[in-house]
């Protein structure tokens, strides 16, 4: 006796849907394709500022924000180098510490008296012979 093929797997495959055949999934909500969550904290974020902007006598003038610009630049100067690490695959502990000697090294090469951009040339060296 021959046995015959099980034509179950065939039926099953010949019912469930291709990946080409599925409608593409649309986002429930939000501001122009924008999922509820961000759209949320944008609202929120807007309702802050405006807050904000209202009882605080200093909070929305040009040396304030120049001040949080001036502050903040420092941090997203590293987490740009450190996302770009992260994208490319090198992904590694020792970022951290590569990122903290080498802006130590800016400090103590200027007070040293070497110009800015010497000392940041420097560091810049220091941080790729240290780094992963």
């Amino acid at each position: 006796m021959q046995k015959q093929p099980d034509n179950t797997s065939l039926m099953q495959n010949e019912e469930s849907p291709s990946l080409a055949e599925k409608p593409p999934q649309s986002s429930n909500g939000g501001l122009r394709g924008l999922s509820p969550d961000w759209f949320w904290t944008l609202v929120i974020f807007v309702g802050i500022f405006a807050f904000f902007s209202i009882f605080a006598n200093n909070f929305f003038t040009v040396r304030s924000v120049l001040a949080l610009l001036v502050q903040t630049s420092t941090f997203a100067i590293l987490s740009i180098g450190a996302a770009l690490v992260l994208i490319v695959g090198g992904i590694d502990f020792s970022i951290g510490a590569v990122i903290t000697l080498s802006g130590s090294a800016v400090v103590v090469f200027a007070t040293m008296g070497l110009p800015i951009w010497a000392s940041m040339i420097i560091a810049i060296c220091l941080g790729g012979i240290v780094g992963p």
